[in-house]
């Protein structure tokens, strides 16, 4: 039986290559299977790098992983000792208006932070990616690179700031605080890069006459937030003065991952597809071997055995396809702007002998970024790569049952 055994494994080996006079091979299957994984790790990878870069960037600059309401009782260096927390910085944010020296208004988010920022979150600087200025100040005000733009002003220039004073005696009252430019930054996020300014504590105090009212949480990994939301329990802040970047980002955070899960399934039909395919083509191809086929059950090969021929030709298709595919969408998505930039090249060629208008892929004037980002994740990719191995081997199993229906006799009789 163990000869027998190895001659199946021979003759599946050999039908995955050659087919008969009037078949073809799987290796047209394992090509689909290596084009649909290839263009989901791109797709999910490219898809990452945006969703990511979003996600952090509001992580990083607005809501923090926890923000909590200022403690009387707590002390930020108590809040710190805790071994999952990265960085605390206390924070306050109002929204007002800004005008240049011309006249132009905009609304604006203002965020007041301590005065060495630098200091307390290292990273809090690569996140703003400034292009001018520092975050070192005291006395003036850190916008970014769409609103500086729009006013059209550049580190050294003046902005008018409009500040509303309330008193019991006087009631509401306004005036303008003129604040010097003293950086400009490029999140690569349009909303904060167009409304979102960050002013030191001591810049304007009248505004802050309690101090900064809260205190905002980067946790070294953000899905320890509920663990972490128990530890400040237990240090006695109430559980309504916390709260976590999951409800304070609901929305936006579920409209995300929506995305991501529609397009894994709308891409996935890919295998669907393939799995389809497969099943067909084994079912011709066992129609079409019937007679090899009775003859091995009939000199003793067992259904299960036989059915393992087409198994282990459904696991070399799938596995085949599934790590060219693999090879490919990895070159593919860590290249994909050298290869965006070469089809550019490519199309202002072609442009130059036809006439034809030049090709911009990433151009400026219409999408908000530099190049197309991207992010690569271990299990994601894994996934993929199994979901497309076991599509070809799930097709080859259900479609090599026809062979338990027939007797090796009634087949051998016509022949």
């Amino acid at each position: 039986m163990k000869s027998l055994n190895n001659w199946i494994n021979h003759i599946a080996l050999r039908w995955f290559t050659k087919g008969t006079d009037t078949s073809t091979s799987f290796i047209p299957a394992a090509a689909g299977i290596a084009i649909g994984v290839t263009a989901l790790i791109v797709i999910i990878s490219v898809m990452n790098g945006f969703q990511m870069g979003f996600i952090e960037s509001v992580l990083e600059l607005d809501s923090y992983h926890l923000r909590i309401a200022r403690q009387a009782t707590v002390t930020i260096d108590q809040i710190s000792s805790l071994p999952q927390i990265r960085t605390v910085m206390a924070f306050s944010e109002t929204r007002t208006m800004i005008r240049n020296q011309a006249g132009s208004l905009l609304p604006v988010k203002l965020k007041f932070i301590p005065d060495n920022p630098e200091h307390l979150d290292p990273e809090l600087g690569s996140r703003l990616n400034l292009i001018q200025g520092s975050l070192q100040n005291t006395d003036g005000i850190l916008i970014g690179n769409e609103m500086a733009r729009r006013l059209r002003v550049a580190t050294g220039d003046t902005l008018s700031l409009l500040v509303l004073k309330s008193s019991v005696a006087d009631g509401l009252n306004t005036e303008l605080a003129e604040l010097e430019v003293k950086g400009i930054y490029n999140s690569a996020y349009y909303e904060f890069d167009s409304g979102l300014a960050f002013l030191s504590e001591s810049a304007i105090p009248d505004l802050l006459p309690e101090g900064l009212e809260f205190w905002g949480i980067m946790l070294k990994d953000r899905f320890d937030d509920i663990l972490v939301m128990s530890q400040l329990i237990d240090l006695g802040i109430p559980l309504e003065d916390i709260e976590s970047w999951r409800t304070y980002n609901k929305a936006f955070f579920g409209a995300l991952r929506m995305e991501k899960t529609i397009m894994l399934l709308l891409v996935g039909i890919i295998f669907l597809v393939v799995g389809v395919n497969i099943f067909y083509a084994m079912r011709k191809i066992i129609f079409e071997r019937m007679d090899e086929i009775a003859i091995l059950k009939a000199i003793g090969g067992r259904v299960y055995s036989v059915r393992h021929i087409f198994v282990i030709n459904g696991l070399v298709t799938g596995t085949g396809g599934a790590l060219i595919g693999l090879i490919f969408g990895l070159l593919i998505s860590m290249h994909i702007n050298s290869i965006a930039k070469a089809i550019e090249t490519a199309a202002g060629l072609l442009a130059g002998f036809t006439g034809l208008r030049q090709l911009n892929i990433l151009s400026s004037d219409i999408f908000y970024m530099a190049g197309i980002p991207v992010r690569i994740v271990f299990s994601e990719v894994l996934f993929i790569t199994l979901a497309g191995i076991f599509s070809a081997v799930f097709a080859a199993w259900f479609s090599s049952g026809r062979i338990t229906k027939f007797r090796p006799a009634e087949v051998l009789r016509h022949e």
